[in-house]
């Protein structure tokens, strides 16, 4: 019995190298510049609404996921003036260090 447990365990990890119960590392201050640079399509320096729910992958007809992107947005942009900076993008990040 112990054998053919340890048999069906070992074949679930040659089969599923990445298990669900594993943890995916944190985010990094490079992983983050990196997303949001991506989000930056202008590259001006700043992330408007509009790049941000973009990055969300939102539809013109998902209006729930609009709202949730621009939940996320009005968190970020600290200083409330309509774009997020790298800086504001990285504050979350930094204050959990």
């Amino acid at each position: 019995m112990i054998r053919s447990l340890t048999v069906f365990f070992a074949i679930c990890l040659l089969t599923f190298p990445n298990p669900a119960w594993s943890r995916t590392p944190p985010p990094t201050e490079k992983s983050r510049t990196t997303a949001f640079q991506n989000m930056d399509r202008n590259r001006d320096g700043k992330v408007s609404l509009a790049e941000f729910t973009a990055r969300w992958g939102c539809k013109n007809s998902d209006q729930r996921c609009k709202e949730l992107a621009a939940q996320q947005f009005k968190k970020l942009d600290a200083n409330g003036n309509g774009y997020i900076t790298l800086e504001e993008y990285l504050a979350p990040l930094r204050k959990t260090r």
